[in-house]
């Protein structure tokens, strides 16, 4: 399968409205690209945060990648839409050190966000593997292996 990748502004658009409303203000620090990888990142993956080594840090000039599945991206709701992001924008971790920034992942406090689980509870997830497990016929097996 042959993959491409695309900017897309309205993805920096509604990572803008996310960190607003959501006061995430440790991304200040951070220059993030955002793009969608068509058709899909992978069958079980659809969205990630992705820390730019030195090599995509100097000729991409970003310290973090975000990517959602495109296909999966033009089907879900503007509502998951949102708590995606949110959640891809939580695994963002600069750290201010003697040297300067560095930047890192964030690993899930539990097998999500606990602010995230916290405000919208865990049935967003589960609609959300429903809808991924029935778009790729998924057995009950492949769909308890989708994640973040």
């Amino acid at each position: 399968m042959k993959r491409e990748f695309v900017e897309d502004e309205s993805l920096a658009i509604l990572a803008k409205k996310v960190a607003d409303e959501k006061k995430l203000t440790f991304l200040q620090h951070a220059r993030i690209k955002f793009i969608l990888v068509a058709p899909y990142i992978s069958r079980a993956v659809h969205g990630k945060c992705i820390s730019a080594g030195d090599e995509l840090k100097y000729f991409g000039n970003f310290d973090y990648l975000i990517e959602f599945s495109h296909d999966i991206w033009q089907e879900i709701s503007d509502e998951v839409k949102y708590i995606l992001m949110y959640h891809e924008l939580l695994h963002v971790l600069p750290k201010e050190n003697k040297s300067g920034m560095t930047f890192s992942i964030a690993d899930h406090d539990v097998k999500d966000f606990g602010v995230i689980l916290g405000e919208y509870g865990v049935k967003w997830f589960h609609d959300f593997k429903d809808q991924i497990s029935a778009r790729f016929d998924m057995s009950p097996e492949e769909k308890d292996k989708i994640s973040l």
